[in-house]
């Protein structure tokens, strides 16, 4: 007899949890939020002030302006929202410190190879699984 699993959205949510935060940390790393400002510029501009490839970066765009923390007010033209201004270095009440601190890819790295067991003394290897006990 064979049991049907049912969907778990929460558990996908969870899963798929990671994405905003990565697209954050992207534009914080490329000073998306610093160039665009509140009158807004195209994806090609931002390309250019950023040294990205437009049609990549205008899917960031896109993903941030989903977020909230940019506006596409007309097709391929994007402005800062006041939620993205939170995310500005000079901004009163910024969050930018904390933002890059916890979104910097250093935290997940040093977070897994501090979950695994070696010897003491070594270094545990990129291909290392967990321990069963």
């Amino acid at each position: 007899m064979s049991e049907t699993v049912q969907r778990d959205d929460d558990l996908l949510r969870l899963i798929a949890g990671y994405m905003p935060a990565f697209t954050i940390g992207t534009a914080l790393r490329l000073g998306l939020l610093e160039s665009v400002g509140e009158a807004g510029m195209t994806a090609d501009e931002l390309a250019r002030v950023t040294s990205t490839h437009a049609p990549s970066l205008t899917r960031v765009l896109r993903a941030l302006a989903a977020l909230g923390v940019l506006a596409e007010d007309s097709p391929g033209t994007f402005r800062l929202t006041p939620r993205g201004a939170l995310l500005r270095r000079e901004e009163p009440g910024s969050l930018y410190g904390i933002a890059t601190v916890m979104l910097d890819e250093s935290m997940w790295v040093h977070g897994l190879r501090s979950t695994t067991r070696c010897a003491p003394g070594s270094r545990p290897s990129s291909t290392s699984t967990a321990p069963t006990t």
